[in-house]
């Protein structure tokens, strides 16, 4: 356990790393807290194995293709008129 600012001094010392995960997306995309992907890239660069745990009932059937935005199923309009 440790800050972010620190995570490149601990990291080439750590034999896995763990985070927790809001929810599961269908297509595998996970939803975390802020830093999360700073984490796993970090991770990702020392070799590191990253691994996320994530109760089965955060499991989601929706699909999300970019972080700022979710996937809409409804009618164009319907949508539009809500955001204006």
């Amino acid at each position: 356990y440790t800050l972010l600012g620190s995570l490149s001094k601990f990291l080439p010392k750590t034999s896995k790393v763990m985070v927790g995960g809001a929810s599961m997306l269908v297509n595998g995309t996970l939803v975390a807290r802020v830093g999360t992907a700073l984490i796993a890239n970090m991770a990702n660069s020392y070799r590191v194995p990253f691994i996320c745990c994530c109760e089965t009932y955060k499991f989601s059937n929706k699909s999300q293709l970019d972080s700022f935005a979710d996937n809409q199923l409804r009618n164009p309009r319907k949508i539009i008129a809500s955001i204006c």
